[in-house]
This record gives structure tokens, sequence and C-alpha cells, in this order.
């Protein structure tokens, strides 16, 4: 009897540690530009339990500071991932996009982590910059508007204006696509106009634009 007693209990034992190696996770990286080569240091990364595929239904299992050449670490052991979803990292910091931010990375891959396994993962933020454009009216037109880039603002709207200039921040180290639609009269139909200008991170670019 005590034989058998300590069987199941070997059993049990085999049985748990089985479990923990199967969903014991580590993952360990970098943080760095987007398209780039340069380290972001002591940002704050985020360790994510995504529960469906969308933004808003993320759970934050634990947060640490990355450190001053970038590097991060995280060991955990929160099960089987879950379905659909799963486990990611995602960081933030200063003058920098996370990819979950507004606008930008529609379409992205998620890069779900695999549980139960040691990986690397380097995480990447879009660093910010800015968009100086300078607008001159020379057919008298009523209005230029523009679309929304990257940044925090909704577009430009410029009435009745003969020369003006206004800045935007936007994606860094990447093209950003600006269009424009200019109504030559009040209530008139608008004609559509496409500018691409590359924009350096940490940098701001210029572009004249003459309708």
């Amino acid at each position: 009897m005590k034989n058998l007693v300590f069987l199941f209990a070997l059993c049990v034992f085999f049985v748990s540690c089985e479990k923990e190696q199967s969903t014991l996770t580590t993952v360990s990286g970098v943080v760095k530009a987007r398209n780039g080569e340069a380290i972001i240091p002591n940002a704050r990364v985020y360790l994510i339990k995504q529960v469906i595929k969308r933004s808003r239904n993320q759970i934050v299992m634990d947060s640490i500071r990355a450190d001053e050449n970038g590097y991060y670490t995280f060991s955990f052991d929160y099960g089987p991932a879950p379905n659909p979803g799963g486990f990611r990292v995602k960081a933030e910091a200063p003058l920098y996009y996370s990819l979950d931010a507004k606008g930008g990375t529609a379409g992205e891959p998620q890069n779900y982590l695999q549980v139960g396994k040691k990986q690397i993962h380097n995480v990447e933020l879009w660093p910010h910059a800015w968009l100086k454009m300078r607008f001159i009216n020379q057919s008298g037109a009523y209005s230029v508007t523009t679309n929304s880039l990257f940044g925090t603002n909704s577009g430009f709207g410029l009435f009745l204006s003969q020369d003006e200039t206004v800045t935007s921040i936007c994606l860094g180290n990447a093209d950003n696509r600006l269009v424009y639609f200019v109504t030559q009269q009040r209530l008139g139909p608008s004609i559509g106009n496409e500018r691409t200008v590359f924009c350096q991170g940490h940098d701001t670019a210029y572009i004249e634009i003459t309708y």
C-alpha cells in the first residue's frame, strides 16, 4: 500500500513538473527605434495578456523599466495562452509612438509570445518627427484642408489665407502621406492632391505647397 501511495505521489510530482515546464515562459530583448538602429534606454515595458485581438481587451500582467541599454526581461507562468489571443509585450517612451498608437498599425502582427519557451523579442517604437508645411495661396482659392497625419492633430483647415505655415507631429524614420484638398469657391467642389515626405526621427522636415 505504501508503495502505491509513493507511486501516486511521484506521478503527481512529475505531472506538476511537466505543467510547470510547459507554461513557464521567458522573454527578453531590447527596445529600439523603428527603421533605425538607435537603442531606447529606460523605456517602460509591459507584459500584456490579450484576451481577444482588440487593444481594448488587454490586461497588463506586469511592467518593468528597461535598463540604460534598452534591455528588458520577463519570466512568468500564467498558464496557457488565451484563445483567441495570447501574451505579448509592448513599450512606451517619451517622444516615441507605441505600435498600439492611434492610426499606426492596423494589420500589423501582434507578435504573440510562445508559451513555455525562452525567446528573444525586440520591441520597436516609432520616433516622433515634425512636418512643417508652408501653404501658399496663389490661385485665390477659398480654402485648403489636410488629412490627419500620424500625430495628435486632426488635420488643418486654412480659409481665405494667402500664406500660412503649420506644423504637425508625425512618424519619424518613415514616409508620411499628406493629402490636401483645395476648394476654389465656397460650397464648391474640392480637388484632392497628395504629397509624400520622408521625416527623420526627432527632426523637422519642411515642404512648400502652392495652390
